[in-house]
């Protein structure tokens, strides 16, 4: 009996000792994976950690950090994507069964987004009508789209400035101010102020809710957070 419980003992000790070292790695590519089908990334790179590591047998995550550079969502290209999340819940029958990651709950925390005013002048080129863009610039109000204009009766230098701002879960840009060679055009600003939907975060393949901007060195960071679904 002592050689059997003995036995169960040095068994049980193997199986922590293994799942210290090889869970993490084993885990934190199924996850790579899983994220890589839903956004698609150019690159990804995650560090998975629980503490003891067996805790993952029963699909719990303590903490996942990881980058992603490169993502397209929508029409919109992000430059990188952080994510810094806790207690990420996932299937543990489904990956060890099928080698198949089924995130129950991402958990909590925060995912940032990065976009260049290069991503951004991208956009506006395929958002903004009629506007040859020569240049988008990120500051602390807002963004300034910079171009030209050829309307016929009147034609030169365009420049639209406006706030960018988070309306119901959704980026949007919001202008204020359309001017042609450095005044404004009463009668076209009614047709050319209108908000344009960024990105709506209702289409994120994994649940959030848009939380802040902050503008930075030309760059406009988003953050979201993790949604139950």
């Amino acid at each position: 009996m002592k050689k059997f419980i003995a036995f169960i003992v040095v068994v049980i000790i193997a199986i922590v000792v293994a799942a210290q070292f090889f869970l993490p790695s084993f885990v934190a590519k199924q996850l790579e994976r899983e994220i890589s089908n839903k956004l698609n990334p150019e690159t990804i790179s995650l560090r998975i950690e629980s503490s003891p590591a067996v805790t993952m047998l029963g699909g719990h995550v303590d903490t996942m950090r990881g980058v992603l550079e490169n993502v397209k969502l929508g029409h919109l290209n992000f430059a990188d994507i952080h994510l810094d999340v806790t207690n990420l819940e996932f299937n543990p029958i489904a990956l060890l069964m099928n080698q198949t990651m089924e995130i129950n709950q991402l958990g909590n925390g925060e995912i940032e987004g990065t976009v260049t005013a290069s991503d951004l002048q991208n956009f506006m080129e395929q958002s903004v009508k009629g506007l040859s863009i020569k240049d988008v610039v990120i500051n602390s109000n807002g963004i300034e789209v910079i171009g030209s204009v050829d309307m016929g009766f009147v034609k030169g230098t365009a420049n639209i400035k406006g706030l960018l701002e988070i309306k119901n879960n959704a980026l949007v840009f919001s202008p204020q101010r359309f001017e042609i060679n450095g005044a404004g055009i009463g009668g076209l600003n009614a047709s050319v102020l209108k908000p344009i939907t960024i990105y709506d975060f209702a289409e994120f393949p994994i649940p959030v809710k848009a939380d802040r901007i902050e503008t930075m060195n030309d760059e406009l960071h988003l953050f979201v957070n993790p949604i139950a679904k």
